[in-house]
């Protein structure tokens, strides 16, 4: 055995029984790693804490009293075990139990640093707003902001096959008067009804203009919201 291993086993348990954990033992001068100090601890029969296994006499109710009730961090009840944070939230991961309360959980709404005001522009250019326990919003809270305006308007939440379109074709225009409730299938006719007018008349334009090629004219007035014509319900 190498000259490391010779050390003082007693020492090394009664440190690890008051609470030091072995990789902190193994640190102190005249004392092997901590694989060798767990492997001579267990053989002399003594008793050796090595992260979650702290945690395994810990039961749901008593971490969930302790997290979510008394609203203590997982750092606070590892110093109870006498183990790190990550030993805690690994049991509580193992036990189903939700990760973060009261005071020391992520925070949300205006205390977040990324807060802006409750409502942005998602990647399909539409307004979302923040409101949290509506029918039709998300499990981030947020709900698209002309359905939650359509929903008031005929007050009932909207059905999954239900769409609201934008009389306007302006995305962020959610007035009221500028919305009407559709059935998904009648919404997807309409826009192409609507595509089909705007080629038409881009091809007039075009005749008057000297026969340009309409397709080549995408930028021209309104056929961008030909083109773009998908919709979100």
């Amino acid at each position: 055995m190498p000259p490391k291993a010779v050390f003082d086993v007693a020492k090394a348990a009664e440190l690890h029984a008051g609470g030091m954990p072995l990789s902190h033992v193994a640190r102190l001068p005249g004392f092997p790693t901590q694989g060798t100090l767990k492997r001579h601890l267990l053989e002399r029969g003594h008793e050796v804490w090595v992260g979650p296994w702290k945690m395994r006499s810990a039961t749901k109710e008593q971490l969930y009293e302790l997290h979510h009730v008394q609203d203590l961090s997982a750092e606070t009840i590892g110093k109870m075990f006498k183990c790190s944070g990550s030993a805690v939230r690994r049991r509580l991961v193992e036990l189903g139990i939700p990760k973060g309360s009261g005071n020391h959980r992520a925070m949300s709404g205006p205390s977040h640093w990324s807060w802006r005001g409750g409502q942005y522009r998602d990647a399909g250019g539409y307004v979302r707003v923040r409101c949290p326990g509506h029918p039709n919003a998300g499990k981030n809270g947020y709900v698209l902001e002309h359905r939650k305006v359509a929903a008031e308007l005929i007050g009932r939440p909207l059905r999954s096959d239900e769409e609201v379109h934008h009389v306007d074709g302006d995305k962020t225009n959610n007035a009221p008067e500028n919305l009407v409730v559709i059935p998904r299938g009648k919404h997807q006719k309409l826009h192409a009804h609507i595509c089909r007018e705007l080629l038409s008349l881009q091809r007039e334009v075009a005749r008057l203009r000297g026969g340009c090629d309409p397709v080549a004219e995408m930028r021209f007035g309104g056929i961008h919201h030909c083109i773009d014509w998908k919709v979100v319900g």
